[in-house]
């Protein structure tokens, strides 16, 4: 009997804890420019969130079911943190996703 085997999914996958109360879901996702930020928002029903770091601005974008909570869990280390790990990774995250409590 001869083992095949066949990738079905060739990511990097992280899960990390997050110790902070949250209720909602932020996504973030690399910027596909103005048209295809704004679809993939409304596709998934949340809102698209502006932040204050333009280099995070540039290189990704950010959409929330709720804006305040998204800036909350997007503490300037962690965005600089992620984008640190999409530059130096070759298998750049394409996603990161936060759940909160509701969801599970």
């Amino acid at each position: 009997s001869r083992i095949e085997e066949k990738t079905v999914f060739h990511e990097l996958v992280v899960r990390m804890a997050v110790h902070k109360n949250f209720r909602g879901r932020t996504i973030i996702r690399h910027d596909a420019g103005v048209a295809g930020n704004f679809g993939r928002a409304l596709l998934q029903g949340l809102q698209r969130v502006n932040l204050e770091d333009p280099v995070f601005e540039q290189a990704f974008e950010v959409a929330a079911s709720n804006q305040v909570e998204a800036r909350y869990l997007l503490t300037p280390f962690f965005m600089e943190r992620l984008h640190e790990l999409s530059r130096l990774s070759a298998a750049r995250p394409s996603k990161a996703v936060f759940l909160g409590a509701l969801y599970f």
